[in-house]
C-alpha cells in the first residue's frame, strides 16, 4: 500500500512541477487554472519520476491484489468456531453469533452480526459491529487462488473455513486500509489533479482544438489544428496530430465545445473545464461502484483498488485527461441501471457517442436479454436513438475519421511485430493492414471465447460471482432460487440483487457484466491499435464481477503499456532518451504478446475439469 500511495504522490508531483517532457505548456492568463509551480524541472528528472510512479503503482497494485487472493492471504484471518454449549442456547456473542436459515439454506445473521443476505456459498460479510469492514482491515478478499483448474473467484467468506463460521481479521492484516479510505484517497487525488496541468500525453490539446473549431463554426471532423494558423488554442496541438480531424463521437465533441465556450482564447481555462468534466466522471464512477459493492467489504476493497485508488488509472485517465473516462462512466452506469431498460439504453448510447469502441459493452446486456426480446428491443432502441441523433447533428463526416483509425497499428502493439515479419518475408510493398485486421479479429474471438468458456464452466455452488443463480440456491443467492440477495438501489431507485451486480443474470448463466468483461478484455489484448488508457474500460468493468487471476492480467497489461508509452509525446523530448521510443517500446511489444498467449492458456486450463481428491484406498467396511 505504501507503493500505491507513493505512486499517487509522484503523479501529483509531476503536474505540480510544471512544463516538462511530460507536461505540455499551456498559454493563457497566469491566474487561470490549472496551476503549477512553473519550476521547469530537468527533463530526465520528470521522466524518472514518471517511471517510478508507474513501477511503484503497478507493482504495489499487483502485490496487494495477489495478497488478497493467494493462499498466503489466509493468514490474514482467523476462524472462531461456535462454542458448543451443553447447557443449551445462550446469548449471542461476536465470536458465535446465531444465524437463521433462509429459504435456500443460507445463513443470515441478526443485525449485530456479520453475514447478511447471501446464498449458501457466497458467505459475504455484512455490516455491523462484528463484521469485517469496521476498522483497519476492511474488506480482505480471500479464496483458494492456487491457479488450478476451475479456480473459483473469491467471495467474502474464506473458503477454507466452514460455511457460516464467524471470522475476523488477524493482527497480520492491520496494514490494510479500509475501502472507504481508499475511495477517499482516490477521489481527493482526482480532484487535486484537476487543478494541475495534464501530464503524460498531449491528447488534451487536441480536445481543446476540436472544441475551438466548433465555437468558430468549423467541423472538427473535416479540419485539423493546422487549419487554424495563429489561433491561441489550436496552435498548441503537437505533432503528429496537427492535421488529424477528430475521431471522437458527438457527445465528446459537445463536451469539448462547452469547454471551449467557457475558456474562450485561454487554453488554460479550456483545459481546466475539460479536467473538471474528466475528474467528475472518474469520481462519479468510483462512487457508483463503491455504492453497489458496499454490502460486501471484500469486493468493496477490491473495487476501490481496481478503480478509484488505482494509481495507474489516476496516472493515465485523470492526470492524462483522456476522454475515455467519460465513456467508461456511462458504460458502468448503464450496466448497473439495466433493471431500467430506457435509462440503461440511453447511457449505452451516450457511451458509444463519446467513443465508439465502448460499444462492446452493449453486447453484455444484449446477451443477458436475448430471451426477453421486448425488453432488449426497448433498451437497444433507446441506445440507437441517442447515437443516431448525435451523429445526425454532427453529420456523416464524423464517420470517415473513425474508419481510418480502425486500420492503424500502434507502435507498442504486438501486431507491429507481425507487420515487420510480413514485410521481411513477403515484401515491403504493403503495410498488410487488411491481413492484420483479419488476424486481430481471429485473436479477439479466441480470447473472448476462452474467457467466456472459462466463466461459463465455473462451479455454480462455490460462491462464484461470475455466474447467475443455479437450481437450489444460486451462487449469489439471488433470482428465482429464493436465496438472499445483495441489496442496492440502481439508478432511479431500481434495486439490483447480488447476481445482477456481480455478473449473474436472474435467469441463470452469464450476466451482462461478465459478457462485457470478456469482450472488452479480449479487445484490449487483441486490437492492433492500443494505448494505455484503453485498459481503463476493462478495469472499470472488472470491478463489477468477481475476483480472479484476470485482475492481474489486465493490471500487468496496463503497466507494460504505460512503460511503453513513457512519455506518450513526441515534442520536447531529450535526444538521449530517444531509446525509450525506438528500443524499449518495440521490445515491450513482446511482453504484450506473451501476456496475450498466457491469458488464453490460463483461461483454457482454468475452465478444465475440476480437480478432485483421490478416493481413499482403504477397503470398504465389511458387512455385519
Amino acid at each position: 500500500m505504501a507503493a500505491i500511495g507513493a505512486s499517487i504522490l509522484l503523479t501529483i508531483t509531476i503536474g505540480l512541477l510544471g512544463p516538462s517532457p511530460l507536461v505540455p505548456a499551456l498559454n493563457g492568463p497566469a491566474w487561470h487554472p490549472p496551476y503549477s509551480l512553473g519550476l521547469n524541472p530537468e527533463p530526465h528528472l520528470t521522466v524518472a519520476l514518471a517511471a517510478a510512479a508507474l513501477i511503484l503503482g503497478g507493482v504495489g497494485l499487483l502485490t496487494t491484489l495477489l495478497l488478497l487472493r493467494r493462499p498466503g492471504g489466509r493468514d490474514l484471518i482467523t476462524a472462531q468456531p461456535p462454542a458448543a454449549d451443553p447447557g443449551g442456547p445462550s446469548e449471542p456473542t461476536r465470536s458465535a453469533t446465531p444465524t437463521t436459515p433462509t429459504q435456500s439454506g443460507s445463513s443470515r445473521q441478526e443485525p449485530d452480526g456479520g453475514f447478511s443476505g447471501r446464498g449458501p456459498d457466497t458467505g459475504s460479510v455484512g455490516q455491523g459491529p462484528g463484521s469485517v469492514g469496521q476498522g483497519p482491515g476492511d474488506g480482505v478478499e480471500r479464496g483458494p487462488g492456487d491457479g488450478s483448474a476451475a479456480e473459483p473467484p473469491l467471495s467474502g467468506e474464506p473458503s477454507h473455513m466452514p460455511s457460516g463460521w464467524p471470522w475476523r481479521l488477524s493482527a497480520g492484516a492491520r496494514w490494510l486500509p479500509s475501502a472507504r479510505l481508499l475511495v477517499l484517497i482516490g477521489c481527493v487525488a482526482a480532484g487535486v489533479l484537476a487543478f494541475l496541468p495534464p501530464s503524460g500525453s498531449g491528447d488534451h490539446l487536441n480536445y481543446a482544438a476540436y472544441g475551438r473549431m466548433v465555437t468558430l463554426g468549423l467541423s472538427p471532423y473535416t479540419h485539423g489544428a493546422a487549419d487554424l494558423p495563429g489561433d491561441p488554442v489550436a496552435d498548441a496541438v503537437e505533432e503528429p496530430w496537427r492535421e488529424e480531424p477528430s475521431v471522437y463521437g458527438p457527445v465528446a465533441t459537445a463536451v469539448q465545445a462547452v469547454a471551449s465556450w467557457v475558456g474562450g482564447d485561454s487554453l488554460r481555462l479550456t483545459i481546466f473545464v475539460l479536467a473538471l468534466f474528466n475528474s467528475a466522471a472518474f469520481i462519479g464512477t468510483g462512487l457508483l461502484i463503491d455504492r453497489f459493492t458496499r454490502d460486501d467489504p471484500a469486493r468493496r476493497l477490491r473495487a476501490a483498488l481496481l478503480w478509484t485508488a488505482n494509481p495507474l488509472l489516476l496516472y493515465q485517465l485523470v492526470a492524462g485527461l483522456h476522454v475515455d473516462t467519460l465513456a467508461i462512466a456511462c458504460m458502468v452506469a448503464a450496466l448497473l441501471a439495466r433493471s431500467r431498460p430506457v435509462g440503461s439504453g440511453v447511457l449505452l448510447g451516450l457511451g458509444v457517442a463519446i467513443k465508439v469502441n465502448a460499444g462492446l459493452v452493449a453486447l453484455g446486456p444484449a446477451w443477458e436479454l436475448r430471451r426477453r426480446p421486448a425488453r432488449l428491443a426497448l433498451m437497444a432502441g433507446c441506445a440507437v436513438v441517442v447515437v443516431a441523433v448525435g451523429y445526425a447533428i454532427v453529420g456523416p463526416d464524423a464517420i470517415a475519421p473513425m474508419t481510418r483509425t480502425s486500420k492503424s497499428i500502434s507502435h507498442a502493439s504486438f501486431w507491429k511485430l507481425v507487420q515487420g515479419w510480413l514485410q521481411s518475408i513477403v515484401g515491403t510493398g504493403s503495410a498488410y493492414r487488411g491481413e492484420i485486421q483479419i488476424g486481430s479479429l481471429l485473436v479477439l474471438g479466441l480470447i473472448a471465447w476462452s474467457l467466456l468458456r472459462w466463466a461459463g464452466r465455473r462451479r455454480p455452488l462455490t460462491g462464484d460471482p461470475l455466474r447467475g443463480p443455479s437450481v437450489g440456491g444460486g451462487s449469489l443467492g439471488g433470482g428465482p432460487s429464493g436465496g438472499g440477495s445483495l441489496r442496492g438501489e440502481a439508478l432511479g431507485g431500481a434495486s439490483l440483487d447480488g447476481s445482477s451486480l456481480y455478473g449473474g443474470s436472474s435467469g441463470g448463466g452469464l450476466g451482462a457484466p461478465v459478457v462485457a468483461v470478456g469482450l472488452v478484455v479480449a479487445y484490449v489484448f487483441a486490437t492492433p491499435y492500443i494505448l494505455p488508457w484503453y485498459d481503463g474500460l476493462a478495469l472499470g468493468l472488472l470491478a463489477l464481477v468477481g475476483a480472479s487471476a484476470l485482475d492481474g492480467f489486465v493490471v500487468a497489461h496496463l503497466l507494460v503499456l504505460s512503460l511503453a508509452y513513457l512519455p506518450a509525446r513526441v515534442e520536447d523530448q531529450p535526444a538521449d532518451l530517444e531509446w525509450l521510443r525506438t528500443v524499449l517500446r518495440p521490445q515491450l511489444a513482446w511482453v504484450l504478446l506473451a501476456l496475450a498467449a498466457a491469458l488464453v492458456v490460463w483461461a483454457w486450463r482454468a475452465a478444465g475439469p475440476e480437480r478432485r481428491p483421490r478416493a481413499s484406498a482403504a477397503p470398504p467396511p465389511s458387512g455385519p
